[in-house]
């Protein structure tokens, strides 16, 4: 699984911004504002990385914004949310109220990178399978792997 980190200018929440990590493109919301940023529509396949990503992007605009520290942002509230989207394209997209604080956010890329499948080799996130012999399928995320999983010890 691909996630996209987007910067997002909310026309369904009275044009708010919210910094937006998406599962894919197809996922974007359809307020993603133009590539200004390095950062912006960067493209990852572990969540812990995508989420640094977006909380960089974060830094860099809040100070193109001229977004200062405000006391209550130690409460959660921050005039650029993070926002997760998952299921944009049947018309069902984030709002700035279920935004998440970079330690919300953080959080939620630790527990997906738990939740995804790992190479039963090297232990890298994937979604590819491939299948020994016998028919059974195992997560690998090259053949490189497969091979290396698959290689009986008594041939070598």
């Amino acid at each position: 699984m691909v996630f996209v980190v987007t910067r997002q200018k909310n026309f369904y929440d009275s044009g708010a911004h919210s910094v937006e990590i998406a599962y894919g493109v197809d996922n974007v919301s359809p307020g993603a504002m133009s590539n200004f940023f390095i950062e912006d529509f960067a493209e990852e396949d572990d969540p812990r990385e995508i989420a640094e990503i977006a909380i960089i992007l974060r830094k860099h605009w809040a100070r193109i914004l001229g977004i200062r520290w405000f006391s209550n942002w130690a409460e959660g509230i921050h005039p650029l949310p993070f926002t997760i989207s998952g299921a944009s394209s049947i018309g069902l997209y984030p709002t700035v109220n279920d935004g998440l604080t970079a330690a919300g956010l953080r959080r939620w890329a630790k527990e997906m990178y738990e939740k995804m499948p790992k190479c039963e080799h090297c232990g890298t996130p994937t979604e590819d399978e491939y299948q020994d012999e016998f028919g059974e399928k195992y997560p690998c995320c090259s053949e490189y792997c497969a091979e290396k999983l698959f290689i009986d010890p008594t041939e070598v």
